[in-house]
């Protein structure tokens, strides 16, 4: 990690969304380790009295928060909720909260818009061998992907009409300590010694270590070479799924139980009772370059999914006895 203040940093505003999430807390302690002043407003009032009344939607008044900010790094939003939410919902908070808040932006001065947006932007899953590049057509299945697609859609548009430079950053799956949600279940799989049918699938998947994640927002936030792009983001190392839960249940201390079943089969299994999608994310690929994050910006990710992996789940390991 850096030394704080070492990267001209020091006395930059910048205001965080999502501030209690998955991603947003940690980057708010990484910027503030970084010597910027950060604001990061949330639904409940804290010490600070960053209080923001309400949710995220086209009738917030970010106002009172913007005053002297260089930057908004966007996190907060309506994530994968379950196919009972309709598109409503996510227009409401991904599509017209992000165009609110950026407008509150524009008018309140801010130079620069980062936005966390997601892979599946791309699709839900790549080409054998062929990683999304974040210049390639999009193709956003659902209405997560397709509401995180519209909202670029907006932050382009003020880029365009230059009243503000915007960053748009295509994560894949995130992990890292706190993970929950479907990496959570993986671990717990990998490590409980029961065998698994998955010897057959020889897929390729991206993974996002967290603490890479935070420090390329934090570039992206005064490098200025990265106004105005998109960007690809993983650890730069796919693996498949038996390698993941192999090296899972090997950060346990335990040897992971893979056996060889036609996938085929599997597929037939999980259609019948109706979870082909949960499985297609778990046995498809989904790869992404990111050349261009080295080319454009000099970075490339400092820990490898290998070495995240491992980190993740001792750090679970050690939660779960506390």
């Amino acid at each position: 990690m850096m030394a704080s203040g070492s990267n001209g940093s020091l006395g930059k505003r910048i205001l965080v969304t999502g501030g209690s999430g998955f991603v947003g807390h940690p980057l708010v302690r990484f910027l503030k380790d970084q010597g910027y002043s950060v604001i990061a407003p949330t639904r409940r009032a804290t010490a600070l009295g960053e209080h923001l009344p309400g949710g995220i939607d086209a009738c917030t008044d970010w106002g009172s928060f913007l005053h002297g900010v260089d930057c908004v790094v966007h996190c907060a939003g309506l994530a994968h909720a379950g196919e009972e939410v309709p598109f409503s919902a996510y227009d409401m908070i991904n599509i017209q909260g992000t165009r609110k808040l950026a407008q509150d932006a524009v008018n309140a001065g801010v130079r620069r818009f980062v936005f966390l947006s997601s892979a599946k932007v791309n699709g839900e899953s790549s080409p054998e061998g062929v990683p999304f590049d974040a210049d390639d057509p999009v193709e956003p299945n659902g209405p997560y992907a397709l509401s995180k697609y519209q909202a670029e859609q907006e932050l382009l548009a003020l880029a365009a009409d230059k009243q503000i430079e915007v960053v748009i950053l295509r994560p894949v799956l995130i992990y890292g300590e706190g993970v929950k949600a479907n990496f959570l279940k993986l671990i717990k799989l990998a490590s409980s010694g029961l065998p698994l049918p998955i010897g057959a699938i020889h897929n390729k998947r991206s993974f996002l270590y967290l603490e890479n994640l935070l420090e390329f927002v934090e570039l992206c936030i005064r490098h200025p070479r990265a106004a105005n792009q998109r960007f690809m983001l993983s650890d730069g190392q796919d693996m498949s799924t038996a390698e993941m839960v192999g090296l899972m249940a090997l950060s346990t201390g335990r040897r992971a139980r893979v056996f060889w079943f036609p996938p085929a089969i599997l597929s037939f299994a999980a259609r019948l009772c109706g979870r082909e999608a949960a499985l297609s994310k778990f046995v498809g690929s989904l790869q992404v370059d990111i050349g261009k994050n080295h080319e454009l910006l000099g970075w490339r990710p400092r820990i490898s999914t290998s070495q995240g992996i491992v980190t993740t789940v001792r750090h679970h390991q050690v939660q779960g006895q506390a």
